[in-house]
């Protein structure tokens, strides 16, 4: 995952705003049963553990549908999708990110239960 920004030469005029860019790759590991995502969000934590608003004018960061078979992510299957979010700079420039959480729906049809599983993104420092 990568974060950009474009800023004017000279004005330091922000020309295109901060997003969040990279690819989401899932693996059905089960031995047994397929699985459908239906939704995906995303959301940024501060140093205190709290959500990070983007404000006003940006979109709430999700997912969009996977691209799978109609029937969802057999056992063994592999699905990926672009991921391109609304990201709050200010939060790199205050240090005040912590983690960045990824909360994936999915539904396991032979169960008919639909159920909501939390992933933690790891940070590095940029080289």
């Amino acid at each position: 995952m990568k974060v950009t920004e474009r800023v004017e030469e000279g004005s330091g005029r922000v020309v295109f705003p901060t997003k969040l860019t990279g690819t989401v790759k899932l693996k059905n590991t089960s031995g047994n049963q397929t699985v459908r995502v239906v939704a995906g969000k995303i959301q940024y934590i501060d140093a205190q553990g709290q959500p990070i608003e983007l404000g006003e004018a940006r979109s709430e960061p999700t997912l969009r549908s996977f691209s799978y078979g109609a029937e969802g992510l057999y056992p063994g299957q592999d699905a990926s999708q672009s991921l391109d979010a609304d990201f709050p700079a200010e939060t790199l420039k205050a240090n005040r990110l912590r983690e960045i959480r990824l909360a994936l729906t999915y539904i396991i049809p032979s169960r008919f239960q639909e159920e909501t599983a939390d992933f933690t993104v790891t940070m590095g420092e940029s080289k």
